[in-house]
């Protein structure tokens, strides 16, 4: 009889967490809208995806990624009405269904307490031996004692919202749209919730499509580069150039810079678009070399997950002595926010490039929130000033701003460019407070590979 009981309760429950399994939960929903029907009652169901857990297994073992399902598990029982019902319906996925009475804003409710329960961090003791969380996101190390360590880690956590009988009539329908809703959810990137709406089913057919079309373009080399010139503030030398990825797709035509960049981002394509630009850029200096023109700084953009995840510096290194470069004919922007999502980690590989010769050059200061102390300790040579306090320098609290961010890159030793130079008032004012390098298309747009060659051979007959 035991044997019995066993088996039915397996046959219904996750022996993990103790919750209902996937088919008690599906029993229940079509139960619940059942008993909605006649009433015309609603249903609710919450699709919460944790995501990270492949990262924290692989890192930490099975055994404690199961010690954070059955975490997050026992927050998700918590949190929600005692009358509803929490599922584990998949390795990493639980669902919520909730039965009437409620308002629209009670789910809302519902659904932020979710996420900021799963934002608490789980401690996890490991052996000092072990290696450390510098690659799992949201992870940190908090304490080491008694030859143990004390992990930290944050769980991710994305919300589908689906409500009958607005966005499906049968069980299978509201699932599929809580899904579909919480696939909107992880594209719009971070900790999110979002309800299903009808809308949602093409824009994220649309984005799917563009990433499909946009892996293709990495593979097939659609995409290529374009040189933004940098010049001294008097205008009379060509010093250097930020390089730019653009992409005419087939039957889009442009597709704007900041949407497939952010889309390569969400959908891990970032590291494969890095080194496609890192290539390309590397290949056109060695070219440039080879036919003797004058030789400039050329800056790339490295974004978070290139510097938190990937081989940066083995990668920069090896490609600039495959190709006989001078490391000082590199430079790498990185912004404010992608340093300070993993400090220690950016310190280490940062140092380790700049050591090498690479250039360095802070991007978009003034728009995230570094801090002043880590600042000084970064080894960057280069600040850029963000175009947002460039264009307007008449202001004079705006003015006030970039005087003071000029004196400070100057007095950690840093070159100041400032970037979206569009008119001679600013340039005047950039000139007039000891701006260094000016980028902007007062002096010139983006070039491609053969105009901005032809502004060098300039360059060498002046």
């Amino acid at each position: 009889q035991l044997a019995e009981d066993e088996a039915d309760y397996l046959r219904q429950f996750d022996s993990l967490t103790d919750l209902p399994n996937r088919s008690l939960y599906y029993d229940r929903l079509r139960h619940a809208i059942n008993q909605a029907k006649p009433t015309k009652k609603r249903v609710a169901i919450f699709h919460c995806d944790v995501s990270g857990f492949k990262k924290i297994n692989d890192k930490y073992g099975y055994s404690s990624g199961d010690t954070l399902l059955r975490e997050f598990a026992l927050r998700l029982r918590n949190t929600v009405p005692g009358v509803s019902t929490v599922a584990r319906v998949g390795g990493d996925q639980f669902s919520v269904l909730v039965e009437e009475p409620f308002e629209i804003n009670t789910l809302v409710e519902l659904a932020q307490r979710i996420l900021n329960n799963s934002r608490k961090p789980v401690s996890i003791l490991l052996p000092q031996t072990e290696t450390d969380a510098t690659d799992v996101p949201g992870a940190t190390v908090a304490s080491a004692a008694n030859g143990m360590t004390d992990h930290l880690i944050e769980l991710e956590c994305r919300i589908g919202v689906a409500v009958y009988p607005e966005d499906g009539f049968s069980a299978d329908d509201l699932i599929q749209n809580a899904e579909r809703a919480m696939a909107m959810a992880k594209l719009r990137g971070g900790k999110q919730y979002q309800f299903y709406i009808a809308e949602l089913e093409q824009a994220i057919r649309e984005r799917q499509s563009l990433e499909e079309d946009l892996r293709t373009a990495l593979d097939t080399d659609q995409l290529f580069v374009v040189y933004h010139p940098q010049y001294t503030t008097d205008g009379t030398r060509l010093v250097g150039a930020e390089a730019l990825v653009r992409w005419t797709h087939e039957k889009l035509g442009k597709v704007p810079a900041d949407v497939f960049v952010s889309l390569a981002e969400e959908s891990d394509l970032i590291t494969q678009l890095g080194s496609i630009v890192l290539n390309r850029v590397t290949t056109d200096i060695a070219d440039w070399r080879a036919a003797g023109l004058p030789e400039v700084t050329v800056s790339i953009n490295v974004s978070a997950k290139q510097l938190r995840f990937g081989d940066l510096e083995h990668q920069v290194l090896g490609r600039l002595k495959a190709l006989n470069i001078p490391s000082n004919l590199l430079e790498l922007e990185i912004t404010e926010t992608a340093i300070m999502e993993d400090i220690e980690r950016a310190q280490l590989i940062l140092h380790g490039i700049r050591k090498a010769g690479v250039g360095l050059a802070m991007d978009d200061f003034g728009t995230g929130h570094s801090s002043l102390n880590y600042l000084s300790k970064l080894p960057f040579n280069k600040l850029k000033i963000d175009q947002s306090f460039v264009r307007n320098t008449v202001d004079s609290d705006n003015s006030l701003i970039l005087k003071a961010i000029i004196r400070l890159g100057h007095s950690l030793n840093m070159a100041v460019v400032a970037e979206g130079v569009e008119s001679a008032e600013q340039l005047k004012f950039l000139r007039d407070n000891g701006c260094d390098i000016v980028q902007g298309y007062l002096y010139s747009p983006p070039l491609s590979v053969d105009d901005f060659r032809e502004q060098l051979a300039k360059q060498a007959s002046t």
